[in-house]
């Protein structure tokens, strides 16, 4: 993650997906912007620190913890994609009922193997919301079977974002220290660190194909 100046607004939305999703995003931010979370004494909408990520040679950037507020239920969107693109922003919100709220949006909808999802689904399992990361863990059953979508999908952005892959296996330790030792016995039956290793296996099936041969 980087340090970034910190946002007072939703403009954040359009550097967090790929071009072809700007128009998409612009209309998201615009439904984002005046939502404030009366519980965050602060004019503040997104942390400072950054999550870098790449996209088959594009760059984009999401904060790693935004504090709007929830979008009121009858929001409505002229954009086929724009709920998907929400529901993807409202897995960085600070409250982690909202996050699994939105990731269980994202794992059923039919974008769920989307690449410009997958970002924001696997910064979820460097997390320490156990809960989150064995709902993230019941979809990806088939993330390092070889050939598989899933595998095809997550393995092609984590080749492309190696220090993402780092900090999750990292990170997935590091919680299981902290505060699952109780639960978990082993690292290994930790379902982050399971995922890590998954993970790390479907990227290792398709570093081998990445950068794609130049025409």
């Amino acid at each position: 993650m980087t340090n970034e100046p910190r946002f007072q607004d939703a403009s954040w939305v359009r550097a967090a997906f790929p071009a072809a999703l700007r128009p998409v995003a612009a209309e998201v931010a615009r439904a984002l912007a005046p939502q404030v979370d009366p519980r965050i004494g602060s004019a503040y909408t997104a942390s400072p620190h950054i999550v870098p990520v790449q996209l088959d040679g594009e760059s984009i950037a999401f904060p790693y913890r935004i504090y709007h507020g929830i979008l009121p239920a009858d929001t409505s969107f002229v954009m086929t994609l724009s709920p998907v693109v929400a529901a993807c922003a409202y897995t960085r919100h600070h409250d982690g009922h909202v996050r699994q709220k939105a990731v269980r949006t994202l794992l059923d909808g039919r974008c769920a193997l989307q690449p410009w999802v997958v970002p924001y689904v696997v910064k979820l399992v460097d997390e320490y919301v156990v809960e989150i990361v064995e709902d993230v863990a019941a979809f990806l059953t088939e993330v390092d079977v070889e050939g598989s979508p899933q595998q095809r999908t997550y393995g092609r952005v984590l080749a492309q974002n190696p220090e993402m892959l780092r900090l999750l296996r990292a990170r997935a330790a590091s919680y299981w220290d902290c505060y699952y030792r109780w639960r978990y016995r082993r690292l290994e039956e930790y379902p982050g660190r399971r995922l890590a290793l998954a993970l790390s296996r479907a990227a290792a099936l398709e570093k081998a194909s990445w950068p794609p041969p130049r025409p």
